[in-house]
């Protein structure tokens, strides 16, 4: 920077600048060394790529300036046999393991419907078609669906418990539900 900064003094100030200086000229040897080296980094490059893929060589061929005896083989891994399955076994998939979680006591419960067929779910589950007898855990509050075609939906909050029998009537589609259904309704 201090030569550019000289030379922008000298020509402000009416002065002639010096010819240009020519870098040295690159050297045959210099060129000879640069191509060694540039050889010596691609067999190293091409070394460490194929050192993985190459086989060991046989022990047989190196040699040694001790005596040592030669170490016997491994012996190979005795095979472990699998049991032979028992003739009456099943191919079906083996069972899921065991939740550690205790399952709630289930109750049995009745469930019917007027006119019968109606469709019954639990929380969203499909259970089945009335008149249905069903499992339902003990200790909490339902909510039971009951739907037909041409029938309005109703809704049932049930608590099981022993002997319990749901009947769900359906209206009709066409009439509308009174003031009192609605009171009635969950929704």
């Amino acid at each position: 920077m201090t030569d550019v900064e000289a030379s922008l003094d000298a020509v402000l100030a009416g002065h002639e600048l010096p010819p240009p200086v020519r870098p040295a000229l690159v050297r045959p040897w210099m060129r000879a060394a640069a191509g060694t080296i540039a050889v010596a980094a691609v067999a190293v490059v091409i070394a460490l790529a194929t050192r993985g893929t190459q086989a060991p060589p046989p022990a047989q061929a190196t040699r040694s300036t001790e005596t040592t005896p030669a170490a016997p083989p491994p012996a190979p891994p005795a095979p472990v046999a699998a049991p032979a399955p028992e003739p009456h076994e099943s191919a079906a998939p083996p069972a899921p393991p065991r939740s550690t979680h205790p399952t709630p006591p289930s109750i049995a419960v009745d469930l019917h419907s007027t006119p019968p067929g109606a469709r019954v779910t639990l929380h969203g589950r499909l259970l089945g078609h009335t008149p249905l007898s069903v499992r339902l855990p003990e200790g909490r509050t339902l909510l039971l669906v009951f739907e037909a075609q041409g029938r309005l939906s109703i809704a049932e909050r049930v608590r099981p418990r022993e002997g319990l029998v749901v009947t769900a009537h359906l209206p009709p589609a066409a009439v509308a539900p009174g003031l009192d259904d609605l009171k009635a309704s969950p929704y």
